[in-house]
C-alpha cells in the first residue's frame, strides 16, 4: 500500500449543528441558562471595591422604585460616569490596546464610547435601575470623507426617550431613535453636520447601525470586540484570551447576522492559530505533544462553533488523519482507528482515509479487519489507480487468509 497520508479535497461539514433549545431536556436547558447567566455576570458585574466608588455618589434603588426615582438614578449615575464627570473618567481611543470590560474602565479611568456606555449599563444594572429600556446602538456617522464610529446608549423610560451617551455633557431627550434624530444630535457634536458654518459640507448619514437591546446581546458584542482584538495578535496569550471570550459567547448563545458573523470571524482566527502551526510542524516531520495539542485544539474550536466547519472541511479531514498517524505510531490502535473512521465518514469516496484504516489493521495483525476495510473501500471509492491498488491488495490478503486462516 502507499504511504499513509492525512490530507485530501473538501466535502461535508464534519459536525452536526448544536441542538435547538426546544429539543433539549429540561436539565440541559437549565444548565445552559446557568452558563449563560454566569457568562453575562462574569462580564458585567463590577468588582465590589470599584463599585463602591460609584455607590459613594449614587445609592442603589429600593425595590419597586417609581419611574421618577429610576430616571433620577439614571441622571445621577450619568453625572458620575460621563466623560469629565465626578469620577474623572475620560474618553480614550481603543486603537492599539485590548478592549476594556466595565471593571477595567474604572481601573484605567478611561474608555472609548462603547466601553463607557457598557460601564454605565453595568453600573445601572447593579444599582437596581431597570435596564430593559436600554439599548446599545453601534453606528458609523459619515459626511464626505469624514467618519466617526460611535456607540451610545438609547433609553426608553416612563414613556420618554433619551440618548444616554457618556462622552456627551448631558443626557438628551429625543422624540424617537430614528437615524434622522440621531444625526441631528450627533452630527453637530462631531462637527459632521450640514448645518455647520460651511454650506458646502456634505450631508451626514448613518451606516452600519446595529441596536442591541438585551443583556445577552450587549455582553456578546463587547466580548466579541475583545476576542477579535486578541485573536489577531498572533500570540499564545492572545489566542487563549480570544478562546475564553469565544467560549463565553457560545454559552450566552445570542444570534443575529452581525453577532454570528463576528463570532465566526473570531472562531476562524482562533482555529487558524491552532491548526496552521501544528500542520506546518507535522509537514516537517514533527510528532511531539505540541503538534497533537494544536490539532486537538483546532478541532475543539470546530466543535465550539460548528458554523465554520464547512469552510475548514479539508483541514479537518487532514487533522483526523494526522491524529490517527500519531496514535498509530504511539501504539494506540483504538484511538487511531477512531480517527481514520472519522476521515472515512467525512469523505467516504476519498481513498486516503480508507487506506489509512487498511494499513492500520494490516500492520496491527488484524488481517480480517483489514480485509473488511478493503471491501468497504471498494464499495465507496470511485474506480481508478487507488481503487485498483486496493483491489490487488485485497485479493492477495484474501488468498493469504484462505491459505493461513
Amino acid at each position: 500500500m502507499a504511504q499513509t497520508q492525512a490530507n485530501q479535497p473538501a466535502g461535508q461539514s464534519p459536525f452536526p449543528l448544536m441542538p435547538l433549545m426546544g429539543q433539549q431536556a429540561g436539565g440541559q436547558i437549565g444548565a445552559q441558562a446557568g452558563q449563560q447567566a454566569a457568562a453575562i455576570n462574569g462580564y458585567l458585574n463590577i468588582d465590589p471595591a470599584l463599585m463602591r466608588q460609584i455607590t459613594q455618589h449614587v445609592q442603589a434603588l429600593p425595590p419597586n422604585s417609581t419611574p421618577a426615582q429610576q430616571l433620577a438614578a439614571v441622571q445621577g449615575l450619568f453625572n458620575v460616569l460621563r466623560h469629565g464627570g465626578t469620577l474623572g473618567l475620560t474618553w480614550q481611543d481603543s486603537a492599539g490596546r485590548e478592549p476594556r470590560s466595565p471593571s477595567d474602565v474604572l481601573r484605567a479611568r478611561s474608555g472609548d464610547c462603547d466601553e463607557l456606555s457598557t460601564l454605565f449599563y453595568a453600573a445601572a444594572r447593579q444599582l437596581g435601575i431597570d435596564v430593559r429600556g436600554f439599548r446599545l446602538s453601534t453606528m458609523t456617522l459619515m459626511s464626505g470623507g469624514a467618519s466617526v464610529v460611535h456607540a451610545p446608549l438609547l433609553l426608553e423610560m416612563g414613556g420618554n426617550r433619551y440618548i444616554v451617551d457618556p462622552i456627551m455633557p448631558s443626557t438628551v431627550p429625543v422624540r424617537d431613535f430614528s437615524d434622522a434624530t440621531l444625526i441631528g444630535v450627533f452630527g453637530p457634536y462631531f462637527n459632521l453636520s450640514s448645518q455647520g458654518p460651511s454650506a458646502a459640507t456634505a450631508p451626514v448619514t448613518i451606516q452600519n447601525r446595529n441596536d442591541f437591546s438585551t443583556q445577552a446581546d450587549i455582553v456578546t458584542v463587547e466580548l466579541l470586540e475583545r476576542a477579535m482584538y486578541n485573536s489577531r495578535l498572533g500570540t499564545p496569550a492572545g489566542t487563549a484570551g480570544a478562546r475564553r471570550d469565544l467560549e463565553d459567547v457560545v454559552r450566552i448563545g445570542s444570534g443575529g447576522r452581525y453577532i454570528s458573523g463576528q463570532r465566526d470571524v473570531v472562531a476562524q482566527n482562533v482555529y487558524n492559530a491552532y491548526f496552521r502551526p501544528a500542520d506546518a510542524a507535522f509537514g516537517k516531520g514533527a510528532r511531539d505533544a505540541s503538534v497533537i495539542q494544536g490539532y486537538t485544539d483546532s478541532l475543539a474550536i470546530i466543535r465550539l462553533v460548528p458554523s465554520i466547519a464547512r469552510a475548514n472541511e479539508a483541514s479537518v479531514y487532514r487533522t483526523h488523519g494526522a491524529l490517527g498517524i500519531f496514535h498509530r505510531d504511539g501504539g494506540r490502535p483504538a484511538q487511531a482507528r477512531a480517527e481514520f473512521a472519522e476521515q472515512i465518514r467525512l469523505r467516504p469516496k476519498d481513498p486516503v482515509g480508507h487506506r489509512n484504516l487498511i494499513n492500520l489493521e494490516f500492520s496491527s495483525g488484524n488481517r480480517r479487519a483489514a480485509l473488511a476495510a478493503c471491501d468497504a473501500a471498494l464499495l465507496g471509492i470511485p474506480q481508478g489507480p487507488d481503487y485498483n491498488a486496493i483491489r490487488v491488495f485485497r485479493n492477495k490478503l484474501a488468498a493469504n487468509i484462505a491459505k493461513n486462516p
